[in-house]
C-alpha cells in the first residue's frame, strides 16, 4: 500500500512544526528519493479519498521508480484505513502482481 512520498510535507501538513531540514536531509528522508533506486517490481494502491495522505503521493511514488514494472491503483471510494473494504479491486491487484514475473 502506498505511502507519503516526503515525510517532512507530511508532517508539515499535519501541523508540526520542523526547523529547516536543508534540501540534502529532506532528500535523503524522502520516499520519492528512495523510490528512484529500486530495481523490482512495485505494487502501489491508495484510496481515492484518502484525507490523511492525499493519492497526489501514490502518483508521486509511481512517478519516481524508473522502471516499468510497476503499478498504480486508486481504488475509488476508498479512503485512509478502508482500503481492504474495497477487496475485490484490492485482492485481484495483489493477486495479478504476484502471477506477474
Amino acid at each position: 500500500e502506498s505511502g507519503f512520498s516526503n515525510a517532512p510535507a507530511l508532517m508539515r501538513r499535519l501541523g508540526v512544526d520542523l526547523p529547516p531540514l536543508g534540501k540534502e536531509l529532506e532528500e535523503k528522508i524522502s520516499n520519492n528519493t528512495k523510490l528512484a533506486h529500486i530495481q523490482m517490481k512495485v505494487l502501489i494502491i491508495h484510496g481515492e479519498n484518502d484525507q490523511l495522505i492525499s493519492p497526489i503521493n501514490a502518483r508521486q511514488n509511481f512517478e519516481s521508480i524508473p522502471h516499468q514494472k510497476k503499478t498504480l491503483l486508486i481504488i475509488p471510494g476508498a479512503e485512509h484505513n478502508n482500503v481492504m473494504v474495497f477487496h475485490r479491486p484490492y485482492f485481484n491487484a495483489v493477486r495479478e502482481f504476484v502471477r506477474q514475473k
